[in-house]
C-alpha cells in the first residue's frame, strides 16, 4: 500500500531483489511469522528452523484458516517447535499428523522458458470429475492426456468468462446482423454509482484487462475505480472509470480520503 512503484512486496522481491518466486515467498512468509513471533529469528540464525519449514507452516496456517480453523500465537509456536531440525518431507508429515485435512499446496516450477511443471494434489471426487470430462470428450480425443484435458477446459472457461472474448462475440454478432453500434455517450451516459454492463465492457477493453496504474499491469483482483470518487461528484462514465487492482484501488482511496478514514476498510 505504500510503494509507488510496485503493487506488492512479492513483486519487489522478485523484480528488485531478484529472488525467484519460491525464494521470495519463503522470505515473505518468514518475515510475517517473525513479526508475530520475534523469537523465530534466533532459531533461524541457530539453524533450528529454516525459511522453508517456516514457509510450510505459514502455508499450513492459511490452509487451515480456509476450513475455519484458526491458531493462536501459542499454538503456532507449538506447531513450529515440532518442525525444528526437520527436513521438508518430515515437516509435511508433521503437519499432516496435526491436521489430516492438511495437504501440501500446489507448486509451479519453471523448467524452460515455455515449460512449467505443475504439482497439485487432487481428491477422489475431483479425479472422478476429470475422468468424466475425458469420457465426454473422448469422441474428439480418445487418448486425452491430463495436459490436453487442462488445455481444453481452460479454453472453454476463457471463452465463457473472459470479457475480451465476450466482446469479440458481441462484435461479430453485430457485424453479422448489420446492427449499428451506439455511440459511447448513448450507451454509457450514466452518472450514478451503478455501472452498466456495456460500460464495464468498454472500460475493460480499453484498459486491456489489466490494472491501469502506470507501474502495474496486474490482471488479478481487478476493480472498477472512479477517478473522481462518487463522494466528490464523480460519475460512472467512460472518462471517469478505470481498472485498478485491489492494492492500487486502496492506495488511490488513501490518497483521496486519507489513511485514517480508509483504515477501517483495509485488510493487512
Amino acid at each position: 500500500l505504500y510503494s509507488k512503484n510496485y503493487p506488492s512486496l512479492f513483486e519487489y522481491c522478485v523484480k528488485v531483489l531478484k529472488y525467484s518466486s519460491a525464494s521470495a515467498q519463503r522470505r515473505i512468509d518468514s518475515m510475517r511469522a517473525m513479526k508475530l513471533i520475534p523469537e523465530l529469528e534466533e532459531k533461524i540464525i541457530s539453524g533450528d528452523l529454516n525459511l522453508s519449514s517456516i514457509s510450510q507452516a505459514q502455508s499450513f496456517f492459511r490452509q487451515e484458516a480456509k476450513i475455519g480453523k484458526s491458531y493462536s500465537v501459542i499454538e503456532k509456536k507449538e506447531v513450529l517447535e515440532k518442525l525444528e531440525n526437520k527436513s521438508s518431507r518430515e515437516c509435511i508429515q508433521e503437519l499432516i499428523a496435526i491436521s489430516p485435512q492438511s495437504v501440501p499446496q500446489e507448486k509451479r516450477r519453471e523448467l524452460t522458458i515455455d515449460k512449467t511443471e505443475l504439482k497439485v494434489i487432487l481428491n477422489k471426487d475431483l479425479i472422478s470429475k476429470l475422468d468424466k470430462i475425458k469420457a465426454l470428450m473422448s469422441h474428439k480425443n480418445p487418448s486425452m492426456t491430463d495436459q490436453e484435458l487442462i488445455e481444453a477446459m481452460a479454453e472453454i472457461v476463457i471463452q465463457k468468462i473472459d470479457p475480451m472474448e465476450k466482446a469479440k462475440r458481441v462484435e461479430l454478432r453485430r457485424q453479422k446482423n448489420n446492427t449499428p453500434q451506439l455511440p459511447i455517450e448513448e450507451v454509457k451516459g450514466v452518472t450514478n454509482r451503478y455501472i452498466p454492463a456495456a460500460l464495464k465492457q468498454e472500460v475493460y477493453l480499453r484498459d486491456k484487462g489489466q490494472c491501469a496504474h502506470s507501474s502495474c499491469n496486474s490482471n488479478k483482483f481487478l476493480e472498477y475505480d472512479h477517478i473522481i470518487p462518487i463522494a466528490m461528484g464523480g460519475g460512472a462514465t467512460i472518462q471517469n472509470l478505470r481498472l485498478l487492482c485491489r492494492t492500487h484501488n486502496q492506495r488511490a482511496a488513501i490518497e483521496k480520503f486519507g489513511f485514517q478514514k480508509m483504515q477501517q476498510y483495509l485488510n493487512f
